[in-house]
């Protein structure tokens, strides 16, 4: 490898700007390294030209989107899930939820089965879900395939026996006149969806 100095390039039509800084070119400096078709910018090693691209690494904090980014889905992924955070739910049961409302599967058919099963085992590639074994006693609910108009589907849980046992949160989120009240004060206020 070897630097070499950057000079003019143009940009456009007959625009001429000047690129900052050094560049690393292979040690064949006739040899076209990384080069932008639409905006190269000529390098000169001695006396030779070669085309190549600067990339000038940015050193910066972590932004909020940085953080929170792992827990969304992108791409291929169709979940997103946070690493390494463990969380315990408590609900409020009324009496002991008995073995006798653990239902079997649905009937489905082989069309239906076979889209639960891709499914299952996309959860699976994923780590969102495990495999336990036949004897193993685990509380699990009903798998319910939901298809939409277009094709997709999307594959649920039916908890509908459970909502007969759990006790009823009247109050799951503040009033509206209650926050207005908290917020009075406030210097900074924020959104994240």
């Amino acid at each position: 490898m070897q630097n070499v100095q950057l000079c003019p390039h143009h940009v456009g039509k007959g625009i001429s700007t000047y690129a900052p800084a050094n560049a690393t070119t292979p040690a064949d400096t006739h040899a076209r390294a990384n080069a932008d078709a639409l905006h190269p910018q000529y390098c000169v090693a001695g006396s030779t030209s070669v085309i190549c691209k600067m990339t000038i690494p940015l050193r910066r904090s972590p932004s909020m989107d940085d953080l929170v980014r792992p827990a969304f889905a992108f791409g291929e992924q169709p979940l997103g899930k946070i690493k390494g955070h463990d969380i315990e739910l408590y609900l409020d049961v009324e009496r002991p939820y008995p073995p006798v409302l653990r239902r079997p599967p649905y009937p489905a058919s082989l069309e239906t089965r076979k889209e639960i099963e891709k499914h299952i085992n996309e959860l699976l590639d994923m780590d969102a879900i495990k495999k336990i074994g036949h004897n193993e006693i685990v509380e699990i609910t009903t798998p319910v395939l939901i298809t939409w108009h277009y094709g997709k589907s999307r594959l649920c849980g039916d908890f509908r026996a459970l909502n007969s046992y759990t006790k009823a949160d009247r109050y799951p989120i503040p009033r509206i006149p209650h926050a207005l009240d908290k917020l009075a004060k406030a210097k900074y206020i924020t959104k994240m969806d």
